[in-house]
């Protein structure tokens, strides 16, 4: 038990008990070995880089079931059922929220989109491929000074349009969660993506390909208007 505990010690000074729980049974599945240091901190989740017993990379992304920032800002993209579920009970909400995020991944790698592949969730845990080296983590593209920006924007307008012809907006896309790896863009925290049918849909669209248009103009590339874009995808 000592040596289990070892294992996601890391995780008990942050996660309440039952978070710490449902990564002991992950473990217990051997999906994963152990966790290693956050990658990433945000006001919804952290990110841990883990391990396999091969000592293969993964990536860990666990939900916080007790942030008033998240609670307030997942409103706006929830679905009439997660509504329902969100109305009575935030921790469902969030775990019904981590299965989302792990079907649109999954969703988005069958389209042939760039993103890390999805491998199990539990709860509020989603546990994904690792991108990067060494255990360093792929960087994000805004801190890139040198690459083939033209390629990448081509390829990011063109992920962009492969997801909703899968029925997937990403809802949150700019070059804060778009990294660099093996040169070539790949595609992050889909957490606040929707299906194409939501609502707000084609407005998260449009804020996509707003926010991917004024980073690559920022780095001289050529874009397509906005709009123009935007015409071609729905049409699509």
């Amino acid at each position: 038990m000592e040596k289990d505990s070892e294992r996601f010690a890391t995780l008990e000074e942050v996660f309440d008990y039952s978070t710490v729980m449902t990564a002991y049974k992950i473990i217990r599945k051997g999906i994963l070995d152990r966790f290693n240091g956050a990658i990433s901190s945000g006001k919804e989740s952290r990110v841990y880089l883990a391990f396999t017993k091969n000592d293969e990379p993964l990536a860990v992304k666990i939900y916080l079931t007790s942030s008033a920032e998240f609670k307030r800002g997942m409103r706006m993209y929830l679905d009439d059922e997660l509504y329902k579920i969100y109305s009575k009970n935030f921790r469902l909400a969030v775990f019904e929220w981590c299965r989302r995020e792990f079907n649109h991944l999954n969703i988005a790698y069958k389209a042939g989109v760039n993103v890390p592949k999805p491998i199990h969730f539990m709860n509020n845990i989603l546990v994904m491929e690792f991108l990067g080296e060494n255990g360093t983590p792929a960087p994000l593209i805004y801190t890139i000074n040198e690459a083939d920006f033209e390629y990448l924007y081509k390829r990011t307008i063109e992920f962009i349009e492969k997801l909703y012809k899968a029925g997937i907006v990403h809802a949150d896309l700019s070059e804060f969660n778009i990294v660099y790896f093996k040169k070539e863009p790949y595609f992050l925290d889909f957490g606040q993506s929707v299906k194409k049918n939501h609502p707000n849909a084609l407005n998260f669209l449009l804020r996509d390909i707003k926010n991917v248009n004024k980073f690559f103009r920022n780095r001289k590339v050529e874009v397509i208007e906005d709009y123009e874009i935007f015409e071609k995808i729905i049409n699509l």
